[in-house]
């Protein structure tokens, strides 16, 4: 498949991330961050010119981006010259297969993250885990909602999970996250590639979705449904501004705000029923 790699001249981290964030639900597949630019690849034939413009109009960024074709990449090469092991409150470590091991860590993430968004370098995956530190997940029934690479529902197994799903409608990330559960030697995660429709009809004690403003809202409803009494609903992919919307919503459907976790523009919800 040939890709577009696309040049962005942001030099504020908050900015590209803001724009990262955006662009992960348009079919962009890879970013990398640098302190003079920003690039992103897609997919040529997935290029939608008019709403690249329009997202970065709403963004007030500059529009005088660049593109260039790129042939077939080896994306682990390219991951490795610019993904490194993150801790997150000491206790979790997420590192690629090129990283050396730490075994004093409570949890080890092992991922090959190849184009997919959701490394734990980015903020709100950062504060998802660092939130699901603080409870309990021993033997609860969990749903990761927009799962990209898998990482939240690893870590939600590792922590003693019950069953989990996962689901996410993208190929790609549905396919990177059978790969990385194998890489884990996790076997009680079932990935589902899908949208919301392919919920089960079930209920469960944890949910995680780490996707977008217009993600969550649209689907707070259903997440209701689908959470147990006393459950606990963890939501980020929000920037600051976005809380208001989300919990005037939440609240009209009986949800609780518990805590909220902020890091640069973002924040990450925990909310109860």
């Amino acid at each position: 498949m040939q890709y577009l790699a696309f040049t962005f001249p942001i030099t504020d981290n908050d900015q590209q991330e803001m724009l990262a964030a955006i662009l992960d639900g348009q079919n962009f597949e890879g970013f990398e961050f640098h302190d003079d630019h920003m690039k992103a690849f897609l997919p040529e034939k997935l290029f939608n010119e008019a709403e690249l413009k329009e997202t970065l109009a709403n963004l007030s960024l500059p529009a005088d981006y660049s593109t260039e074709i790129i042939p077939e990449t080896n994306w682990n090469q390219v991951w490795e010259s610019n993904y490194s092991p993150i801790w997150v409150d000491d206790k979790v470590y997420i590192r690629a297969t090129f990283h050396e091991p730490a075994p004093k860590a409570a949890f080890e993430v092992i991922i090959d993250p190849k184009m997919s968004f959701g490394t734990g370098h980015h903020e709100t995956t950062y504060m998802m885990s660092a939130a699901m530190l603080n409870d309990d997940f021993a033997g609860q029934d969990t749903l990761d909602f927009g799962s990209g690479t898998g990482i939240l529902a690893i870590l939600a197994s590792k922590m003693g999970a019950k069953s989990l799903v996962a689901i996410d409608h993208e190929e790609w990330a549905y396919r990177n996250s059978l790969e990385n559960m194998e890489l884990n030697n996790i076997n009680n995660i079932t990935v589902i590639e899908g949208d919301e429709s392919t919920i089960p009809q079930s209920q469960f004690g944890r949910i995680l979705a780490n996707v977008n403003k217009n993600v969550i809202f649209r689907n707070l409803e259903v997440l209701h449904e689908r959470l147990l009494p006393d459950g606990l609903l963890y939501l980020s992919g929000l920037l600051h501004e976005d809380e208001s919307d989300i919990m005037g919503k939440a609240n009209s459907l009986g949800f609780r705000l518990i805590d909220k976790k902020t890091r640069g523009n973002w924040i990450c919800l925990k909310l109860t029923k």
